[in-house]
């Protein structure tokens, strides 16, 4: 099926440093937690027991509480809103874990990690600085892991098929392309990661799939960042739209297909 083209008019990366911690409860509530079989692939790559990692924009702590679940012995979780900041550290008091709230590029964390990992952040940072402070911070042989949630995939979801022409002439965030979800394509981050220098590079896709309710799919969307930054009378005219549809169209029971795309790759080992 032909991807439905979409408007190429995003929002600025600085918007993702500060807009989500607004609504920390609303945005953990409505958001697909990580599967068990992403984060089993995650570990499997980097293949190193205690693992020392960095969490790239954990937000309210989605991915963190899985990494922190697996057998790491540090994990430094960048947060550049302070808000969300101040939430992962009463959240989490574990040991292991270290809260900074810096982002990538101004952050000081450390070297020799073995794991650097983000999920659904990375795109709010400039790629090219990005992947550079990765490599920094990363052990010769260390995994990157990037991973995002497409939540607006209109080939598969016949839900936001039937909302994404009301979406006509809203920014959207800058994991959007002309033609969808810029990282569900294997060779433009695969590209990314090789122009950075890095190496072993291998992508998957998981799915989740989940029904909603009216309430459920607004307060889905209230969550993401084009909506939380419209205007008050524009948002609540999209919410009205996502009730209608949900009530009118689905009989009270929408479709949430999610798809989650995994990249991983490694910084180079020197070669004697």
């Amino acid at each position: 099926m032909t991807r439905t083209p979409r408007s190429t008019h995003l929002l600025e990366r600085e918007v993702g440093r500060g807009v989500f911690g607004s609504d920390i409860a609303g945005y953990h509530a409505a958001r697909v937690s990580y599967s068990d079989a992403l984060i089993d692939r995650i570990f499997a790559y980097c293949d190193t027991p205690r693992a020392r990692v960095v969490e790239i924009g954990p937000g309210t702590g989605l991915a963190t509480q899985a990494l922190l679940r697996r057998d790491v012995s540090a994990l430094v979780a960048l947060e550049p809103d302070r808000r969300l900041a101040d939430h992962l550290a009463a959240r989490f008091p574990d040991p292991r874990l270290t809260v900074l709230a810096e982002g990538l590029i101004e952050a000081q964390p450390g070297t020799g990690f073995d794991l650097v990992c983000s999920a659904c952040a990375f795109h709010w940072i400039n790629p090219q600085a990005g992947l550079a402070k990765v490599r920094e911070v990363l052990r010769p042989g260390g995994a990157v892991a990037l991973v995002w949630h497409s939540y607006r995939n209109p080939d598969v979801d016949p839900f936001f098929a039937a909302l994404h022409p009301y979406l006509a002439g809203i920014a959207l965030p800058p994991s959007e392309g002309e033609n969808g979800y810029v990282y569900l394509d294997a060779r433009m981050t695969g590209g990314m990661f090789a122009q950075a220098g890095l190496a072993n590079i291998e992508f998957a896709v998981f799915r989740t799939e989940r029904l909603l309710d009216a309430g459920q799919m607004c307060a889905l969307y209230d969550s993401f960042s084009f909506v939380r930054v419209l205007p008050d009378a524009r948002r609540a005219a999209l919410m009205e739209t996502i009730t209608r549809i949900v009530t009118d169209e689905f009989a009270g029971l929408a479709p949430n297909i999610v798809l989650s795309p995994l990249h991983l790759a490694r910084s180079p080992v020197a070669s004697a």
